[in-house]
């Protein structure tokens, strides 16, 4: 849960494995909220989010290659 949090993420290459998450990072900011991520047919992974809190927040979007 996040809710003006660092970004608290991971990625795995196994889902069942939890010795295989790797964290990642898709933003610097001490306040992400509501982080959401849509992964598209051809592979590609889109993160959304919130960064500053209610009311004085701005969203915010990223595409990645799952690795970095």
């Amino acid at each position: 849960n996040h809710h003006n949090n660092t970004c608290r993420c991971v990625i795995s290459q196994n889902p069942n494995d939890i010795q295989s998450w790797s964290k990642i990072s898709f933003s610097t900011s001490t306040a992400i909220t509501y982080p959401r991520f849509l992964r598209y047919p051809d592979g590609t992974t889109q993160a959304f989010w919130r960064e500053g809190s209610s009311g004085n927040g701005a969203f915010y979007s990223a595409i990645f290659d799952d690795v970095n």
